[in-house]
């Protein structure tokens, strides 16, 4: 924009200085007009009345030149100002037509740019929660496996200990109805010692109960050999047959012929 305001001012200022060129020559051509019509020795009153007008007539051109040459200046400063307000609320309203559109351009790149962290920012967070979640399952699961791993552990010894506690009671209710001499009942707490083993798993009890059985059935089919009218009631037979059929590996054997060693006394009831 300043290259074209200096274009302008010198274009006026140029064509000011041709038109007062101009208007400077035209008086010298009318007075060398006049002076060849008279005459120097005779009209020297004349040529001076003449000379006077010619120079009024110069200065009346030269004022109406001037004027002439300030209301071009004032033309030329005026249209240069009304250019140049025109060109600056031009460039004012490009610049901002452009900034405005710079700042909807910026606005949406920073919308975009906020929505792609969002989602950045919302899937991170999404993944930490399930690995969160993930490493919570499997600590609970890894701390209840080992919960349930002690209780068991822990169970089984409990197990394990009323198993004995209660072979104890067995074996000593069995005592005292061997002491006593009630055969029959001494039979069907060995069956039952014989359960409590199974129960315990542990192979030393189940090889003492066999024991056990083995002794009281030998001791009731004496007393049947003595007195056939002696009958056990079968409700015995079947759980004494029962509890040997769970008998397995090394202790089967015998577990068979106890089996029918029961199943051949003479049962009643």
């Amino acid at each position: 924009m300043a290259w074209i305001l200096k274009v302008f001012i010198s274009f006026a200022f140029t064509f000011a200085l041709v038109g007062i060129a101009t208007a400077a020559r035209a008086p010298d051509k009318e007075i060398s007009a006049a002076a060849s019509l008279n005459t120097p020795a005779a009209l020297q009153a004349q040529a001076r009345e003449v000379e006077l007008a010619v120079l009024k007539t110069q200065l009346e051109e030269s004022r109406r030149f001037q004027d002439q040459i300030l209301n071009t200046v004032w033309w030329a400063l005026g249209s240069l100002a009304t250019t140049a307000a025109l060109l600056v609320g031009y460039g004012w309203y490009t610049s901002n037509r452009v900034h405005e559109h710079d700042k909807i351009a910026l606005r949406q790149d920073l919308q975009a740019d906020a929505r792609e962290s969002e989602l950045k920012l919302k899937a991170m967070v999404d993944k930490g929660h399930e690995d969160a979640k993930s490493l919570v399952e499997k600590a609970v699961v890894q701390r209840t496996d080992g919960i349930q791993k002690s209780l068991r552990i822990e169970l089984a010894v409990v197990n394990s200990e009323l198993c004995t506690v209660q072979m104890k009671l067995k074996e000593a209710e069995r005592e005292k109805w061997i002491q006593r001499g009630v055969s029959v009942n001494a039979l069907s707490t060995s069956v039952e010692l014989l359960e409590v083993a199974l129960k315990a798993g542990r192979t030393y009890d189940v090889s003492g109960a066999i024991d056990a059985l083995s002794t009281d059935l030998s001791t009731i089919e004496a007393e049947q050999k003595a007195a056939p009218e002696d009958t056990v009631d079968s409700y015995l037979v079947g759980e004494g047959v029962s509890a040997l059929n769970h008998v397995k590996d090394n202790h089967a054997p015998v577990a068979q012929e106890l089996k029918r060693r029961m199943l051949a006394l003479r049962t009643g009831g």
